[in-house]
């Protein structure tokens, strides 16, 4: 996990080194369209998430991106007006950020995957505790139920009072 925390930091430096060395005393107006739709998908990323923070800043950043919506045309730039280095530096960006998502889903899937491994193997399960206590999948029924991935089926033993009115 550190890895994925350090490669994310010496991107995020690369970025920046990149945009200093190409910005170079460049006047540049901010694109509020972008930002108003950075805010819009903020804004609905922090919903299912369960973010509030992330929701926030998606109504600032919309909420920035609609109060200055008579510059939306004026400083919105199109693929076709910008020059080489600026389409190679977004192409770059681009590209980066693919390569970000793609190792975040992969040790996001590696994590999950590493909790639901069974620490048994199958030979040594013999009662529904055993397989149960190996990590395999309980099914929610009376009583309860327990299969292994070889197809193995345990049943939950449940002691019946003998003498259920004392």
């Amino acid at each position: 996990m550190i890895w994925i925390i350090a490669a994310t930091i010496v991107l995020l430096a690369l970025f920046a080194v990149v945009a200093i060395i190409l910005k170079k005393g460049k006047k540049h107006k901010p694109d509020y369209f972008a930002i108003f739709i950075m805010g819009i998908i903020w804004f609905v990323l922090g919903i299912p998430l369960d973010n509030s923070a992330l929701s926030v800043m998606g109504l600032v950043f919309f909420t920035i991106g609609l109060v200055h919506q008579d510059t939306w045309k004026k400083n919105h730039r199109k693929w076709n007006n910008l020059n080489k280095q600026e389409k190679q530096l977004t192409m770059l960006l681009i590209i980066s950020l693919a390569i970000l998502v793609v190792f975040g889903l992969f040790a996001h899937l590696v994590e999950d995957t590493d909790n639901l491994l069974p620490t048994t193997s199958e030979e040594n399960i013999n009662s529904f505790e055993d397989c149960a206590a190996a990590g395999y999948p309980i099914m929610e029924s009376y009583p309860r139920q327990c299969r292994t991935v070889g197809g193995k089926h345990f049943v939950e033993e449940i002691e019946v009072p003998t003498n259920p009115y004392p």
